[in-house]
């Protein structure tokens, strides 16, 4: 027979897990946490890349008004705008293997990038599903 709950958190992201935190410290153990992923921790994925590890996702704070990330970010001067952000010279890019991709090659794929990105329009996000990642592929 299936228990019965009275609270019900929806996604195991940073908030999710924030809001079963607070329950658990005040007492309440009687909740479920529903994920639609097959892992916790929402935009936020720390996975390994080549020989490294690195975390995709959660790269933008969005909203500044009582969003905490942005204070403690902030705090830390963490935080710049996205203007030269995929400048080739400027950073290296590398492929899923974890190699240097050479510069030529970098410009183009961020070439294709922002040449998708200026081609969306919000009603085609839509029916989206799946990730950024995975959008800008079947692009």
């Amino acid at each position: 027979m299936p228990k019965e709950t009275k609270i019900v958190i929806v996604g195991a992201g940073a908030s999710g897990i924030a809001a079963a935190s607070r329950l658990l410290k005040r007492g309440v153990s009687d909740f479920v946490i529903l994920e639609a992923n097959d892992r916790i921790g929402g935009r936020i994925n720390t996975t390994n890349f080549g020989e490294y590890v690195v975390d995709l996702g959660a790269e933008w704070v969005h909203g500044e008004s009582g969003n905490v990330v942005f204070e403690l970010a902030s705090k830390h001067d963490l935080l710049s705008s996205d203007t030269g952000l995929l400048d080739p010279i400027k950073y290296e890019f590398a492929t899923i293997n974890g190699e240097i991709m050479p510069v030529e090659e970098s410009r183009a794929a961020v070439s294709i990038h922002r040449n998708i990105l200026d081609k969306i329009k919000p009603e085609d996000l839509k029916d989206v599903t799946g990730s950024y990642g995975d959008y800008l592929i079947r692009k």
